[in-house]
């Protein structure tokens, strides 16, 4: 996939089937199947913060937790984005093994080109051996966008300083 910004999860199934995520469920009438916005961050006010990844059904959404605290049952969260403020109804825990920690991110970027990020599995990890499923941020570009170049203003600011890689022998940040 092109321009990766930051690898969330990598996830393994425990059997045959495609791992599944951990859910949250919410009362209808927040209506977060249409008003929560995937790649948002989800914070509770006990200190979890996760990532909607899915709206597998009404109500409740498939999320990747971005630190080791994790929600509680009638817990109070706000939606980063969405400005949602709501309590968690039920939660239901996924079926996967968490091997985020296996591999790196290599983002692409070359000297001389700029090429599709890739996972590299870290020396002396074993190789899965189950179904993957691997949750990411990454750069896009707006679709009324016509351009073809880009250039340090291509990113915002909020954005600029974390994701702008430095590459090359000599560490010399992409937008240079």
């Amino acid at each position: 996939y092109p321009d990766v910004a930051e690898v969330i999860a990598v996830y393994e199934s425990l059997d045959s089937a495609e791992p599944v995520l951990d859910t949250i469920t919410f009362n209808s009438i927040v209506d977060v199947s249409t008003n929560a916005i995937i790649g948002e961050n989800i914070v509770g006010n006990k200190g979890a913060v996760a990532r909607v990844v899915t709206k597998p059904s009404a109500n409740t959404l498939g999320i990747a937790y971005l630190n080791t605290s994790k929600f509680v049952s009638v817990e109070n969260v706000t939606f980063e984005e969405s400005n949602i403020s709501t309590d968690i109804t039920n939660i239901t825990l996924g079926k996967y093994r968490n091997i985020t920690s296996k591999f790196d991110l290599d983002k692409g970027q070359k000297e001389q080109y700029y090429d599709y990020s890739r996972l590299v599995r870290r020396r002396g990890e074993s190789a899965p051996s189950k179904r993957l499923k691997v949750i990411f941020d990454y750069y896009t570009v707006p679709s009324g966008d016509t351009g073809d170049l880009f250039t340090v203003n291509s990113y915002s600011e909020d954005v600029f300083g974390k994701y702008v890689p430095s590459i090359g022998k000599k560490e010399v940040r992409a937008s240079d």
